[in-house]
């Protein structure tokens, strides 16, 4: 009768941590499309507030936009070699919907101006 060689604990130890690893990466990229999500927000409100205050605040306004829009890309990145498949498919459907809301900023820009 031959002898079974019981499982490691390792083995389930090790699922354990890459499925803490992979609730932990959930997390940060549910919190960087929150915080992308803030940034288009807060850049929506801004359009409208420089259609009202004039080209330079607008000029100076955008540039710190753009800065703070380059600093979440470069951490998107870092963390997208990390996720799996299915997360970075959650991250292009938010990247989709804060494009989307970006693209309305134009109409909320022009209806201002209208007034």
């Amino acid at each position: 009768m031959p002898f079974r060689k019981k499982a490691s604990k390792s083995a389930g130890a090790a699922a354990e941590r890459v499925a803490k690893a992979r609730a932990i990466v959930d997390q940060e990229a549910d919190q960087l499309l929150g915080s992308l999500s803030e940034k288009v927000s807060d850049a929506r409100v801004a359009l409208s507030d420089w259609a009202e205050d004039g080209a330079d605040a607008a000029r100076a306004g955008l540039a710190q936009t753009i800065k703070k829009s380059k600093r979440g890309i470069r951490t998107l990145d870092r963390k997208w070699k990390k996720m799996s498949t299915g997360q970075k498919a959650a991250v292009v459907g938010g990247l989709l919907a804060v494009l989307a809301a970006a693209a309305a900023a134009p109409k909320v820009v022009k209806k201002i101006k209208g007034r």
